[in-house]
């Protein structure tokens, strides 16, 4: 994964804090989001997925993590279309993707 903390931080003026706070709210609320992605993946419920991934895709985009910005895309696209073809795969690549990242900001960013 690369994480380029601070192109992440120059997008947002250089606010340091800022990247924190969406950090730490980014870790508190990741495993409910995934959980949710991951139902919505069991019921085959498209609309659900189609929310759920474009919901976190506004949080993970801030990161600018390419590999993590397609998968969640590609759930998305999925759910838009209620196509689950191939979703549970991409959703295991995206969940552990997302998980790695939650490890590195913990790190990079002492939280």
């Amino acid at each position: 994964m690369l994480l380029d903390l601070e192109q992440v931080i120059d997008n947002t003026g250089g606010d340091r804090d800022l990247v924190v706070n969406i950090a730490k709210i980014f870790i508190k609320r990741h495993k409910e989001q995934l959980d949710v992605i991951k139902d919505s993946i069991e019921v085959r419920d498209g609309e659900k997925l189609w929310r759920s991934a474009h919901t976190l895709k506004g949080t993970v985009s801030y990161f600018l993590v390419d590999s993590i910005n397609s998968a969640v895309k590609e759930l998305e696209q999925h759910g838009r279309k209620n196509d689950f073809e191939g979703v549970k795969e991409i959703f295991t690549e995206f969940e552990n993707l997302v998980n790695e990242l939650v490890l590195v900001l913990k790190s990079e960013l002492s939280i």
